[in-house]
């Protein structure tokens, strides 16, 4: 990663990708902390952790603009979002309902 010269171009900051990719990497962190939570053996709440991860990027991609969402935006938002909060919703539900490994 490149770092910005005072006088020209370097590429992108650090600065300017966590801004441009924010929304994502905060949903990254919270997935990968579910993950944790799960490999940790509490299924049920690392599972419902991830599925809050993914319901979390549903409302930021509804409510951020397009230049704020970075890695969030692939369709349309109206696509992105309606997807995301139904894989977030069937997850929450599957953590719910399907009973932890014995």
């Amino acid at each position: 990663m490149a770092v910005d010269k005072p006088g020209g171009y370097g590429g992108p900051s650090l600065t300017r990708l966590v801004r441009r990719h924010g929304a994502y990497l905060l949903v990254l962190a919270i997935a990968a902390a579910g993950l944790v939570v799960v490999a940790s053996d509490h299924f049920k709440r690392g599972t419902m952790l991830f599925a809050g991860a993914i319901c979390v990027a549903a409302v930021l991609r509804a409510v951020l603009p397009n230049r704020a969402a970075g890695w969030l935006r692939v369709r349309g938002r109206v696509v992105d979002v309606l997807m995301l909060a139904a894989l977030g919703l069937t997850t929450l539900i599957a953590a719910i309902v399907v009973p932890p490994p014995s």
